[in-house]
């Protein structure tokens, strides 16, 4: 009976069943990786209807071979398991995190004044912005998508409301909004050419820091009516030769000195 098993699974479509088994299982595991956060939606929802139909076929298998269609089966079984198990990673983490902040909530309330993290849904973070778990929050692009900016102001505005109301310091609202490509809330908010490009068009030193303190106002102010503060990788800006496989280094200023890196 073995020989026969091994014998059917070198045949195309047993094969085939393996492989997709098999990078299912790799998806499942590394589903709650935030690389794959564009596609977790899409995973966790395709993950067990693929499972569903492997086994489905599995069992077609069964009168003319059921050891290879029990083989088959259990294989499938394993990738639903590891999709559901997946899929919950996210809400038991939050579980844990609010159990830990019930037996020693001052200790959980100073640790999470240092986390600033990201969201999809803000109805994920209430609790946790309420209860002093977490310091601040970084917006960028799948937070802005299709929303006006009345919309993400009055968002950012209600997590703002839960802090006052329990009395806490308010939330940090950060976000990479540097211009040029790195525009991750344009739009609702003005998109703003590349510095350097701007910079470049200064004929004079008086020029070039007149333009920088234009461009910065503008930002900042449409920032300010957000309610965010801003976060720029100077040393990338500044210092193209430093990362010399990022696309996004565009020098500041042609004249702009290294930033000094404190040692400690």
């Amino acid at each position: 009976m073995p020989n026969k098993v091994a014998g059917a699974i070198t045949r195309s479509p047993i094969r085939w069943h393996i492989i997709i088994a098999a990078a299912c299982m790799l998806a499942a595991y590394y589903l709650p990786d935030p690389h794959l956060l564009p596609l977790r939606a899409w995973l966790t929802l395709g993950l067990p209807l693929m499972s569903t139909l492997g086994l489905a076929l599995a069992l077609r298998r069964w009168p003319q071979q059921p050891w290879l269609a029990a083989s088959i089966a259990v294989l499938w079984l394993t990738v639903f398991g590891l999709a559901l198990f997946a899929a919950s990673a996210d809400y038991r983490l939050r579980q844990v995190v609010l159990q830990a902040a019930d037996s020693d909530s001052a200790l959980m309330a100073r640790l999470g004044a240092h986390l600033v993290i990201g969201y999809d849904n803000p109805e994920e973070i209430r609790e946790l912005a309420q209860r002093g778990l977490i310091g601040g929050v970084f917006v960028t692009r799948r937070n802005a998508d299709g929303k006006s900016f009345r919309q993400l102001h009055d968002e950012l505005a209600q997590l703002q409301d839960l802090r006052r109301q329990a009395g806490l310091p308010p939330l940090m609202i950060a976000t990479d909004q540097e211009g040029g490509p790195v525009s991750r809330l344009s739009p609702p908010l003005p998109q703003q050419p590349a510095l350097a490009s701007v910079l470049a068009s200064g004929s004079s030193s008086q020029e070039i820091a007149e333009a920088a303190a234009h461009y910065g106002a503008a930002q900042g102010r449409a920032l300010a009516a957000l309610g965010s503060i801003p976060i720029s990788v100077q040393w990338w800006i500044s210092n193209p030769a430093a990362h010399p496989a990022c696309w996004i280094c565009i020098p500041a200023s042609p004249s702009a000195p290294s930033p000094a890196i404190p040692s400690k």
